[in-house]
C-alpha cells in the first residue's frame, strides 16, 4: 500500500510542476506571445509608433505597456524590448520593432547587411559572435532575437 501512495505522491508532485512550468512559460513572453501581442495591438501600435517618430530623438525611451521602448528616428524605427536575459558576452534581447519603409532593421537601428533565412534575415558579425535573426510579423511590424 506504501508504494502506491509513494508512487501516486510522485505523480502527483510531477503534474504540479509541469503545470507550474506551463504557466510560467506562458507569461514570460516568448516569440510566439510577442506575435500574438503585436497583431492584436496593431493599429495601437503603429498609432503609438508614428507619433514617437515625429518627436523623439534618437535613443529616447519610453515604456508601452511592460515593453522598453526605444525611438530610433534617424534609422525610422521604434523598437519595443520583450525580454533582455545575460549580461554581455552572452546577453541576448527579444522584441519587436516598427518599420514604416516595411524593410528588415539591425537592432537599435544600426546599418545591418542581413541574409535571408528560412521566414526571416539573420545578420553574423565578421570575425566575431554577436548575431541577430528578425521575422516578419505582419506589415511594418517585425520580431527580432539579438545575440551579444
Amino acid at each position: 500500500m506504501e508504494k502506491k501512495t509513494e508512487k501516486w505522491i510522485i505523480a502527483a508532485g510531477i503534474a504540479v510542476l509541469l503545470a507550474v512550468v506551463v504557466i510560467v512559460s506562458s507569461l514570460s513572453g516568448g516569440e510566439g506571445n510577442t506575435k500574438r501581442f503585436v497583431k492584436n495591438n496593431a493599429a495601437e501600435l503603429t498609432q503609438y509608433a508614428e507619433t514617437m517618430l515625429q518627436t523623439a530623438s534618437d535613443g529616447e525611451q519610453d515604456m508601452y505597456d511592460r515593453y522598453e521602448v526605444t525611438c530610433w528616428p534617424s534609422a525610422s524605427m521604434v523598437e519595443f524590448i520583450a525580454s533582455g536575459k545575460g549580461l554581455t558576452p552572452s546577453a541576448v534581447y527579444e522584441g519587436f520593432y516598427y518599420s514604416p519603409q516595411d524593410i528588415p532593421l539591425g537592432f537599435q537601428g544600426t546599418q545591418t547587411d542581413f541574409t535571408a533565412d528560412g521566414d526571416g534575415w539573420t545578420w553574423e558579425e565578421p570575425g566575431g559572435d554577436n548575431w541577430e535573426y528578425t521575422e516578419k510579423i505582419q506589415d511594418q511590424w517585425y520580431w527580432f532575437e539579438m545575440h551579444f
